[in-house]
């Protein structure tokens, strides 16, 4: 793996963490406390509510203290399982991992700066509500995802099991 794509990768980390903060900034600016701005207000709502979440992830909640700590160990865990995946060959492993990094340093940069992650975006279908969430979440979501399919997809096909996902 060349040089430049390793720079590629850490200014994409970069770059994550700077959207992240900087999204979280315009919304604590422009939208007052609590306030909700709704982008379409028919059967799916996507508002923007601020949220201070301490809880360690979609709501779960735990002493503050126990919260940094279980947050840490998590990421950690996430990290390793991740770093396993990585072979050589596989820029878009590094890539991703690198982009999950940025994510959860932006994230715990809130936790630390605020004493927990700062939370705007609210979905909601009907009765059906998705716990708040940020850009960041968005990121470390999808890379993660991706990650678990395509290892499920190389188990599947190293195991001669056939499967489609």
């Amino acid at each position: 793996m060349n040089r430049s794509f390793k720079i590629i990768c850490f200014i994409s980390g970069l770059a994550v963490i700077f959207l992240d903060q900087l999204s979280k900034y315009i919304i604590q600016a422009k939208i007052p406390a609590q306030g909700i701005f709704l982008v379409n207000g028919n059967s799916l709502n996507i508002a923007l509510a601020p949220v201070s979440n301490a809880s360690l992830a979609f709501g779960l909640k735990v002493a503050p203290f126990f919260t940094n700590i279980l947050f840490i160990l998590v990421l950690g865990l996430l990290i390793l399982w991740a770093i396993s995946l990585y072979k050589k060959n596989e820029r878009k492993n590094l890539l991703l991992l690198t982009l999950i990094a940025g994510a959860a340093i932006s994230n715990f940069i809130d936790r630390i700066r605020m004493g927990g992650v700062y939370d705007f975006i609210s979905i909601s279908f009907d009765n059906f509500y998705w716990p708040t969430f940020n850009f960041a979440d968005t990121i470390i979501t999808i890379s993660v995802l991706y990650l678990l399919i395509k290892t499920i997809k190389n188990n599947s096909a190293n195991s001669g099991i056939k499967k489609t996902l």
